[in-house]
């Protein structure tokens, strides 16, 4: 009898799967971005959006929702359905701190929440400084604080986010003293720098494009393995000694844990569809961003752990979290 009754609740969740599968979507799909307009992530997450409304036939609209370090829209999307209609953006700076707030969530999630699809690795990010800024170099930055102990301000896009944790380690290794100004984002990060607000801050190349055009930021070093055509004569921090230093920037989506398998086949699949469109291939070459061309969503954890290791190695060795 148990034997029989297993089965058919077996076969009756198979069923549903598919129905869901079948007939998924046929209402609006909303990402809930954690960042605020005008950042990378935005960029990358609206762009995808909009090609995978013609791949889905539905809408499918960005809602941004920051602060809290991500958990505003995480916890919208927590509290969802599992149904693969509310869909979380982030990205490598939300997850860094996501990794030192567990203890105080009320949920956990790695065990609720999914990664569904990379979207992109990049911008690569760059440390660029207000114009009137008293040093015009990272070399000179470095002379300058170590002259001036907690005089220098930076900016980043939120306590314990990838880029916090990258200027930590580099003041610890260097023996110079700043001041954190956290922000709610890659938008208001540039902002406090181009205002005056903050010295420096390391940010992607692809939100600081227009402020470092115009002269209102000026670029210290590159946050990359190479030197960028378009920024030739800017240093990367291996040119600088600093090789280890430095997070490329990555953006993914999330679905909550329990949303029907077929589903989030389908979700992929209408992401990646999206990456190879023309307009999208043509938006992220612009930017100097780089989609993972996956093949099947096996291949998303393989892409996702050692990303996420090297933000968790990061933390421990800034001392910001427990080996």
């Amino acid at each position: 009898m148990l034997r029989t009754l297993s089965i058919l609740l077996l076969s009756a969740a198979a069923m549903c799967s598919a129905a869901s599968a079948q007939t998924f979507p046929n209402q609006t799909v909303r990402i809930i971005n954690a960042f605020p307009p005008g950042g990378g992530t935005d960029l990358a997450v609206r762009v995808v959006a909009e090609s995978m409304r013609e791949v889905l036939g539905q809408p499918v609209i960005v809602e941004n929702k920051p602060g809290a370090n991500t958990v505003i829209a995480m916890e919208e999307v927590y509290k969802a359905k599992a149904d693969g209609y509310t869909l979380f953006a982030s990205n490598s700076t939300g997850t860094s701190a996501v990794l030192l707030m567990r203890d105080k969530l009320s949920f956990n999630p790695d065990k609720e929440l999914v990664m569904i699809a990379p979207l992109a690795d990049g911008p690569p990010s760059m440390h660029v400084a207000n114009k009137n800024a008293p040093f015009n170099s990272f070399v000179e930055m470095v002379a300058y604080a170590k002259a001036n102990p907690n005089k220098v301000r930076y900016a980043s896009p939120g306590t314990n986010s990838a880029p916090h944790l990258d200027v930590v380690l580099l003041s610890r290794k260097l023996g110079i003293e700043l001041v954190h100004l956290p922000q709610k984002g890659a938008g208001p990060m540039i902002a406090a720098v181009t205002n005056g607000d903050a010295h420096f801050g390391s940010i992607n190349v692809g939100t600081a494009g227009p402020q470092l055009r115009s002269g209102d930021v000026k670029p210290l070093a590159l946050n990359f393995h190479v030197r960028l055509p378009q920024y030739a004569n800017v240093p990367t921090m291996a040119d600088l000694g600093h090789p280890e230093n430095g997070t490329v920037l990555w953006h993914a989506l999330w679905v909550r844990t329990g949303t029907p398998t077929d589903v989030m086949d389908k979700l992929f699949e209408a992401s990646q569809k999206a990456l190879r469109s023309a307009k999208v291939q043509e938006l992220y070459k612009k930017n100097d961003v780089y989609f993972a061309d996956l093949k099947t969503r096996g291949d998303v954890a393989a892409w996702e752990k050692p990303r996420v290791a090297k933000l968790r190695k990061q933390a421990v060795e800034a001392g910001l979290l427990k080996p």
